[in-house]
């Protein structure tokens, strides 16, 4: 095993290095310059964060937050018992991913965390739980076994029943829609990756937001495709520079959220759902339509799907119960072309033979209360919307947001910094929050953080406190 002494790293110092402040920003760039010069090879083991403060004379939270720069930006990985190393970025940059993130920095561990409580997560929702109504929705599958028992099989495509419940909604919201153009998945993210499965080769180009879904970003990188971002900032979409770069990148595939963008919360109107799918339709691009927050607007119903303005266009409309009901409950659907639903019903036979029936019993009663649960779901966003920009605006008043139309998540702008430096400086504070890159297929927005403000009201309260600390430290450490 290599390891780079505590000696050869002053070594890399000048003189006057102590000159440029804050102290650990500037020990990062020499390291990340050595290795990107490669005095310092991939798999080096580093010295520990004692023995290489007493080397360069700094204190250990100077190395502690150097090193956790680095692991932010996909320089290095430590190890429980082993150390930290750094990472072999082969042609480029590692994919920037959450769990490693988090698995990496000392804190997420139980190490330097400032505080006795337990590590708040505010990179996932925890909306109020429905107790009764699944336990009658669980005992309401069970008596339900008996019935569908002699004559289900393998329903890969899913249940009948559940099927049409589903096509009803999206006839009910101006989709038209037959049971045979649905399929169910074991949740949205499967959805996903059967059509990523079937429409994109390693190579292709696909087309996405930038912020967009993590889920998507990963299945496409694991598909090996070209990630082509289009900016969406604080709003949705732009729309004209969308169809422009689609024209000039010929897409294998896109994807996009019109309603309730699942980071900046913002809702796309008619007119720009008809263009979009115009333009799949004109093209035959096939285009990933992320529905899953239908109903979680702060308003009533927005337009209808994307997929309603262009009747013969291949547009998949992803949906899913675990925003409205539970995220425990793995159940999602696509509404596609029936043709596109016997491909994709086939290509799932070969993964898992189609979702567990019980599961889809259990939807099935629950979709029955989808009217009174989205408006017990509207009034706790509102409610919690309203308590987390009282919060913000006292605890953190020079940071800025945009009002979200709806759905769970507040994109923060940081008045100054790098989103990727504080990530880890919050986590010691014992705050997990997820940093702009990390939700960007092009690195950017790393002036930016996504909070998940549907949590218990007493989370919400602590996790922000621990923000307005974290950004405290972060101020400190500038000086």
């Amino acid at each position: 095993m290599t390891a780079v002494s505590t000696t050869e790293i002053r070594a890399l110092l000048s003189e006057d290095w102590r000159h440029d402040r804050p102290l650990y920003r500037r020990l990062a760039q020499v390291l990340r310059a050595a290795v990107a010069s490669g005095e310092i090879s991939p798999g080096t083991r580093l010295p520990a964060e004692r023995d290489l403060a007493d080397a360069v004379e700094v204190s250990r939270s100077t190395i502690v937050n150097a090193y956790d720069l680095l692991r932010a930006d996909g320089w290095l990985v430590s190890r429980t018992g082993s150390g930290t190393f750094v990472v072999d970025r082969g042609n480029g940059a590692p994919a920037l991913r959450m769990r490693d993130m988090v698995d990496s920095v000392p804190s997420a561990r139980g190490a330097h965390i400032s505080t006795t409580s337990e590590i708040i997560n505010l990179s996932i929702s925890r909306p109020e739980p429905l107790d009764e109504l699944l336990r009658q929705a669980i005992l309401y599958s069970a008596d339900a076994v008996p019935r569908i028992a002699d004559h289900v099989e393998y329903a890969t495509q899913g249940l009948p029943e559940l099927r049409e419940v589903i096509a009803e909604s999206f006839t009910a919201r101006g989709l038209p829609t037959s049971a045979g153009q649905i399929l169910i998945t074991t949740g949205a993210q499967q959805a996903v990756a059967l059509i990523s499965q079937l429409f994109v080769a390693p190579g292709d180009a696909v087309m996405l937001e930038s912020p967009t879904y993590l889920g998507a970003i990963d299945t496409l990188r694991e598909r090996n495709a070209q990630l082509v971002a289009v900016p969406a900032s604080d709003a949705a979409v732009d729309v004209d520079h969308f169809i422009t770069v689609a024209r000039r990148t010929s897409p294998a595939l896109m994807f996009v959220m019109p309603t309730c963008h699942t980071i900046t919360g913002s809702v796309l109107g008619a007119e720009d759902r008809k263009r979009l799918a115009l333009l799949s339709l004109e093209m035959q691009v096939p285009l990933i339509e992320d529905d899953i927050f239908s109903g979680l607007t702060f308003e009533p119903e927005p337009a209808p799907p994307v997929a309603a303005y262009a009747e013969d266009a291949p547009i998949f409309t992803v949906g899913s119960t675990s925003k409205l009901y539970w995220n425990g409950l793995r159940l999602g659907w696509l509404r596609a072309p029936e043709a596109m639903i016997t491909r994709l019903a086939r290509l799932k036979g070969t993964v898992d033979l189609g979702t567990s029936l019980i599961t889809q019993l259990v939807a099935l009663r629950l979709l029955r209360h989808r009217e009174s649960v989205t408006r017990q779901r509207r009034e706790e966003m509102q409610d919690r919307w309203a308590t987390a920009q009282t919060l913000l605006r006292r605890t953190l008043p020079d940071w800025s947001w945009r009002e979200p139309c709806g759905g769970r998540s507040l994109w923060l702008k940081l008045p100054w910094g790098a989103a990727t430096e504080f990530a880890p400086v919050a986590l010691r504070q014992g705050v997990v929050v997820i940093p702009g890159p990390l939700l960007s297929p092009d690195g950017r927005n790393n002036d930016r953080i996504r909070v998940m403000y549907v949590q218990r009201e007493r989370v919400l309260r602590e996790g922000i406190e621990r923000l307005g600390l974290a950004w405290e430290a972060v101020r400190g450490l500038e000086r």
